[in-house]
């Protein structure tokens, strides 16, 4: 029964080395009969010289480079040249700004968001509008506003962690066997405690 499997194994292992064998040779064999990709010619408008228009090489003056070097401190700019960039003008409000994301919902076939605008909380529907802006998808953590090719997403507001105020001088503390009323010692205050 050994020698069966053995002879077996000894069987598949020599077809697979052939088989290997016979792939790499072939593979060379492919390699060395490869033809050469095919040359093609330039175009005739790359080897020729380009025109150059000679007026244009005039309008320029070896004056301009001497008057306004590129690297001193005292350049300057070309006469006549208007300095001034117009300003955007952006007198468009932006609606998101007093808008705070406080959660998502789905109640039944119905889906939105909670929001705090101007400190009132409201609902907002899938394919709501608000300020001119749909309410497209949310997420978990965010909401997506569409208005036209534009998209807003607008995060979710975590909650900050608030620490709690450090317990007065007067404050008694109220252990689980004072609670109960096992302890016959009066409950101690944290001034008791501190000297303690």
């Amino acid at each position: 029964m050994k020698s069966n499997a053995l002879s077996l194994m000894v069987r598949l292992i020599v077809v697979f080395a052939l088989l290997v064998f016979v792939v790499a040779a072939y593979g060379a064999y492919k390699m060395m009969n490869l033809a050469l990709p095919q040359a093609y010619p330039l175009a005739s408008d790359l080897t020729s010289p380009l025109q150059v228009d000679a007026d244009m090489v005039k309008a320029i003056s070896s004056d301009d480079f001497v008057s306004r070097p590129l690297f001193w401190e005292e350049r300057r700019m070309v006469e006549g040249v208007a300095s001034e960039v117009p300003k955007p003008v952006n007198n468009l409000r932006d609606p998101f700004r007093e808008f705070k994301l406080l959660g998502v919902y789905l109640y039944g076939d119905q889906a939105g968001v909670i929001a705090n605008i101007n400190g009132i909380k409201q609902r907002i529907r899938i394919e709501e509008e608000y300020e001119g802006w749909q309410l497209a998808f949310m997420s978990p953590d965010s909401a997506v506003f569409t208005k036209g090719d534009e998209d807003k997403v607008v995060p979710l507001e975590h909650a900050s962690i608030v620490t709690a105020p450090p317990a007065s001088a007067g404050r008694t503390l109220v252990t689980p066997k004072a609670a109960s009323g096992v302890n016959e010692k009066p409950p101690l205050t944290t001034e008791q405690s501190s000297k303690k």
